[in-house]
């Protein structure tokens, strides 16, 4: 039935009877004439959900923010001290008889995450990590208390900033039941739990996160992919991880939403001392992570600053770090992606 509903409304708007942009209107549909709402909530902060009349089910998607990318090292002689990608945020949804949620729902929304400054015989700087974006009820409801929180999903963690000869570790991506933890020089960030397979490395199922990956360990954890969790951040050399609903993260190549694997997202610079790329943002579905910046190479001058990382696509990509620089100033982190709700009533 609801696949009739959605085909009618598809024709009405073609056939220039009714309004393509379904975003905060109600509408009658052909089929059985109950009214149909779609509403996006993609400005960062808090608003409120007010129910349509005349519906029977609201489903509700959620999105955390991307965690920002960490900063580039410079001046120390190594330009292999790049900053690590950060985690993917989360995906949570849920499906509710309208006639149990109360009139209106208050709605939180995930700020973009500021990336890790980069450094000049300085270390380089933790990108921050993504918020989380939230559905709670705005008053007493039957037995329920103002405030209780009926859908949550968290953001991704920042990637680690470079300290000599040490490049920063992937951030962790972000879960449902808590937040990704960023990365540093000596470690990758864990995924944000639950954590059903008993360890916060590596990929994940259920909604973990995926965790970070860590340069030069022995042995060395790649980025972990996920499945309703955020994708796990790459660090040097290392691709971001997908997830399959949620935010991928971001690394040498920027993970991809709708994949468990590695990269897939937004691709490398095609040329040395190039900036990142951002990752691919989408109105349905979560955003790809940001690709790392290309630093300059062995010996080049004082003037040869890295560069910056790739922005997460929205919602919920995480973003690439800064290239390191063996002269100059190291690049800054890319921003972390905003978070989104999207709210379906018929």
């Amino acid at each position: 039935m609801i696949i009739l509903r959605l085909e009618a409304q598809e024709l009405e708007a073609k056939s220039g009877y009714g309004v393509g942009n379904m975003s905060g209107i109600v509408r009658q549909n052909l089929v059985s004439n109950i009214a149909t709402d779609f509403q996006r909530f993609d400005s960062a902060g808090a608003t409120v959900w007010t129910k349509p009349s005349g519906v029977s089910i609201v489903l509700i998607e959620c999105y955390g923010g991307g965690g920002g990318g960490g900063g580039g090292r410079g001046g120390d002689n190594n330009s292999g001290d790049d900053g690590g990608g950060g985690g993917g945020g989360a995906m949570a949804w849920a499906c509710f008889s309208a006639d149990v949620l109360p009139a209106t729902l208050d709605i939180i929304v995930a700020d973009t995450a500021s990336g890790g400054a980069g450094g000049n015989s300085a270390n380089g700087g933790v990108g921050t990590a993504g918020n989380y974006s939230e559905v709670h009820l705005s008053g007493t409801h039957e037995n329920d208390s103002a405030g209780k929180v009926l859908l949550k999903a968290y953001g991704g963690g920042g990637g680690g900033g470079s300290v000599f000869n040490d490049p920063g570790d992937g951030g962790g991506g972000g879960g449902t039941v808590g937040p990704g933890v960023s990365g540093s020089a000596t470690a990758g960030g864990y995924g944000g739990g639950p954590t059903p397979q008993g360890s916060g490395q590596g990929d994940s199922l259920a909604g973990r996160g995926g965790a970070g990956s860590q340069f030069g360990r022995s042995p060395e954890p790649d980025s972990g992919n996920a499945e309703y969790g955020g994708g796990g951040g790459g660090g040097r050399g290392s691709d971001g991880a997908g997830s399959l609903f949620g935010g991928g993260g971001g690394g040498t190549y920027g993970g991809a939403w709708g994949s468990y694997a590695r990269s897939g997202g937004a691709t490398r610079p095609s040329a040395a001392q190039t900036n990142g790329i951002a990752g691919t943002s989408r109105a349905f579905g979560a955003g790809d992570g940001g690709s790392s910046g290309w630093g300059p190479h062995v010996g080049q001058g004082a003037n040869d600053n890295g560069n910056a990382g790739g922005n997460g696509g929205s919602p919920g990509g995480g973003a690439g770090g800064g290239s390191g620089a063996y002269a100059g100033a190291g690049g800054a982190g890319g921003v972390g992606a905003r978070g989104e709700i999207r709210i379906w009533a018929w």
